[in-house]
């Protein structure tokens, strides 16, 4: 990974009620260009709400471009609402594009990542699509928690970077008669006053294939004290769980918080509880927190942090595009540590005892296919 080191750097956590607000707030102060980048984008208040203000940022002439997923976003939003932006000379581009990969293995690839940079100056970062259950405004979801970030500094430029270069090269942009491909030539690096230490992971089937497995493996091999770990999918590879598993018998503090209700993914309690056994044995702490946990961050030790969009499982280890942040900073750090400690006390501690009476054969059964199909799923 030849990615760069910044230090000028400032991480705020955006509290999950403050999201829309704070988004709103970073969109209304761009002064030169919105960067826009999710997976799922659904037909909801959220996403109606965010295409009035982008639409008052474009008639004041901020170049704006929105790039979605096509198959995160598959049949979640009316087309119609897109071509309103467009109509009001924001440029939309699907990643991946359901052209590019008919008929053919790449359409298993997908950007997960999320992003909202202004100015390349400002970035937030995280967890959230935009779907009104990442606001807490979907009924079908009870107690929906994710982590996200507003990023201010240096580190933004390389998070921008990876934008134009998924806009470049995995979308149809160069198919249009006004397509300038040297915009992203003349940005501005911002220095924050903040001294926050970032470097990012930038983890894709093109290039660095294990790259975020390979940083998360060093940092809880070399952790002295916690490895506490947020994380919607516990589906790790064998080596993962090994280096959790030695960590913990040297005396490392490890904890893993994953959600006690699922999402759409009904499988994912069955899933998750599959590898819980050996991991208690070896006295790891796992918690379910009760609501579904969106978030995804490693915290280790007093001072390094794993933050972004990179979920523990074998699509978001190896399949997807993602964008994750390596961050050393003992503010920062001793933040995470107290959320991570704030949502401890809504989840449960899970026991032998308690596994294996929700653990029966048919759960077995259906985990052992389940296990098969995951890295599609």
């Amino acid at each position: 990974m030849n990615s760069p080191i910044y230090e000028n750097n400032n991480i705020e956590v955006i509290d999950q009620s403050d999201l829309f607000k704070k988004t709103i707030e970073v969109i209304r102060n761009a002064k030169e260009f919105i960067h826009i980048q999710f997976y799922i984008i659904s037909d909801c208040l959220w996403f109606y709400l965010l295409m009035s203000e982008l639409v008052k940022k474009a008639d004041e002439g901020i170049k704006i471009r929105f790039m979605y997923d096509w198959a995160g976003s598959h049949k979640r939003f009316n087309k119609s609402n897109l071509n309103y932006l467009e109509k009001h000379g924001i440029e939309v581009e699907q990643f991946n594009p359901q052209s590019f990969n008919k008929y053919t293995s790449i359409t298993n690839f997908r950007s997960h990542r999320k992003s909202v940079i202004v100015d390349n100056k400002y970035c937030i970062t995280g967890g959230s699509n935009i779907g009104d259950e990442y606001l807490n405004l979907k009924k079908n979801y009870d107690n929906w928690k994710d982590l996200n970030f507003i990023i201010e500094g240096e580190i933004v430029n390389s998070i921008n970077l990876r934008f134009c270069n998924d806009w470049i090269n995995y979308t149809n942009f160069k198919k249009r008669k006004n397509s300038d491909i040297n915009f992203f030539k003349n940005f501005t690096i911002h220095k924050a006053k903040g001294k926050d230490v970032c470097q990012i992971i930038n983890s894709s089937p093109e290039f660095d294939l294990y790259v975020y497995k390979e940083m998360l493996m060093s940092k809880i091999s070399l952790a002295k004290k916690t490895i506490w770990i947020f994380t919607p999918y516990l589906l790790i590879p064998d080596e993962i769980i090994n280096n959790l598993l030695v960590a913990s018998y040297r005396g490392v503090d490890v904890r893993i918080m994953v959600p006690h209700y699922p999402d759409d993914k009904k499988f994912i309690l069955t899933s998750n509880r599959s590898s819980y056994k050996k991991l208690i044995k070896a006295n790891i702490r796992i918690y379910e927190y009760y609501g579904f946990l969106h978030s995804k961050a490693v915290i280790i030790d007093d001072d390094q942090s794993l933050i972004g969009t990179n979920n523990l499982d074998y699509r978001s280890l190896v399949i997807n595009f993602e964008t994750s942040i390596s961050v050393i900073s003992e503010e920062f750090n001793k933040k995470m540590k107290t959320i991570f400690l704030e949502d401890q006390k809504n989840s449960r501690l899970i026991s032998l005892y308690y596994l294996n009476e929700q653990f029966n054969m048919r759960q077995k059964i259906f985990n052992s296919f389940i296990s098969i199909i995951h890295p599609l799923l």
